[in-house]
C-alpha cells in the first residue's frame, strides 16, 4: 500500500517535517503557513514515476521550500523598507518618479538608489524568484478559459494581493504625497475583466482617512499565449470622502469614474508629441500555482502576488 505524507512548512522558518502512515489514498497534503495570508492546502498527486521517492513528489517539496524562502526574503525586504533612509518616496506622474518621461509607462524602481540596504534586500528577493522559476512553472497554461463561460476554471481567476513589486505606480509609502496603500488585483475570468484595487491607508500621524479612500482600475485582458496576457485599460473609479471639500450626509461616499485613453487616442497623443507609440501593455506569467503568482510586464517590472485568505468578493 501507499503512504500519506504531510509536509509542514512553518511561516518564515522553512522547517520541514515529514510523517507517513500506511493507508490507501493516493494524494498528499502540502500545507503552507503564513501569518498574513492564512493557511492554504495544496494536493500533490502520488505516483512511482521518476523524481518521486516514497510516494512524495520531490519537485513539489522543492517548490514549497523555495516558496517559503521567497516569502522570508520578501518579509526581510519589507522590514528594511520600513527603516529610515530606506523608505521609497514616489509621487504622481513623471516628476514624482511614477512614470517614465518618454513612454509614460510605469517606471522601474531602483532599490539601490534608495539605499544600499534596500538594494541588497531586493537582490535577495530576485535571487529567490530565480531559484523558484528554475524549478519550472507548474501551470504552463495560465490563460486557459480566460474570458469564457468556463472562466472559473482559469488558473488566474480570483483575488490576488500584492507582496512585492518593482513597479513605481504600485509602490506606496507613508512619506510620499500619495501615502501608504494596500494593492490587490481581482481577475474575473468569466466576465473577462481585471480590476486593480488600491486601498489607501489612514494618515500615520493623525489616523484620519485620506480624501481618496480607494481607486480601482478596470482592465480588459486578452490571452495572447498560454502565459501572456494583453491589457487594455478601460476606466478608473475613485471612492472619495469629500468632493471639493463637501462630504455626503450619512457617511456616504462620492464615486467618480474616469475614462482611460484607449489605443486610438494614445496613438494620436503620441503622434502630436512626435514620440513612438508605446506597445500594448501585457504581463507574462513566470510562475503560477494555487496561492502564488509571479509575472513580469512589458516594461520590465516584476510582480509577486499571493492569494488572500479572504475570497475575491472582498473587493466586489
Amino acid at each position: 500500500c501507499l503512504a500519506v505524507a504531510t509536509l509542514s512548512l512553518a511561516g518564515g522558518a522553512g522547517a520541514l517535517s515529514l510523517s507517513s502512515t500506511p493507508t490507501t489514498p493516493r494524494r498528499a497534503s502540502v500545507s503552507i503557513s503564513s501569518g498574513l495570508f492564512g493557511r492554504r492546502t495544496t494536493s500533490v498527486a502520488f505516483g512511482s514515476s521518476t523524481g518521486r521517492e516514497g510516494g512524495v513528489n520531490q519537485l513539489e517539496v522543492q517548490r514549497a521550500a523555495a516558496k517559503e524562502e521567497l516569502y522570508a526574503a520578501i518579509d526581510n525586504f519589507n522590514t528594511v523598507r520600513s527603516q529610515p533612509g530606506s523608505q521609497p518616496s514616489i509621487d504622481f506622474g513623471v516628476s514624482g518618479g511614477e512614470l517614465d518621461k518618454d513612454t509614460r509607462a510605469p517606471s522601474v524602481v531602483s532599490f539601490y538608489k534608495i539605499s544600499p540596504e534596500l538594494g541588497d534586500a531586493g537582490e535577495a528577493v530576485f535571487n529567490k524568484i530565480k531559484a523558484l522559476e528554475a524549478l519550472g512553472n507548474p501551470t504552463p497554461d495560465a490563460t486557459k478559459f480566460l474570458g469564457t463561460e468556463e472562466g472559473r476554471l482559469c488558473p488566474l481567476n480570483g483575488g490576488w494581493k500584492l507582496a512585492f513589486t518593482t513597479a513605481a505606480d504600485a509602490t506606496f509609502s507613508a512619506n510620499s504625497t500619495r501615502g501608504e496603500a494596500a494593492i490587490s488585483n481581482v481577475v474575473d475570468a468569466v466576465k473577462g475583466t481585471v480590476t486593480n484595487v488600491i486601498d489607501f491607508a489612514p494618515d500615520t500621524a493623525t489616523g484620519k482617512m485620506p480624501v481618496v479612500e480607494q481607486l480601482r482600475v478596470l482592465i480588459k485582458p486578452t490571452a495572447l499565449s498560454p502565459t501572456r496576457v494583453g491589457l487594455r485599460f478601460l476606466c478608473a473609479k475613485a471612492r472619495l470622502r469629500k468632493l471639493f471639500g463637501i462630504p455626503l450626509p450619512g457617511g456616504r461616499r462620492w464615486r467618480l469614474t474616469f475614462p482611460v485613453p484607449g489605443p486610438f487616442l494614445t496613438k494620436i497623443i503620441f503622434t502630436i508629441l512626435r514620440k513612438p507609440t508605446p506597445p500594448m501593455p501585457y504581463f507574462e506569467v513566470a510562475f503560477l500555482d494555487d496561492d502564488l503568482r509571479i509575472h513580469r510586464t512589458g516594461e520590465g517590472n516584476t510582480f509577486v502576488q499571493r492569494r488572500p485568505s479572504a475570497t475575491a468578493n472582498a473587493w466586489a
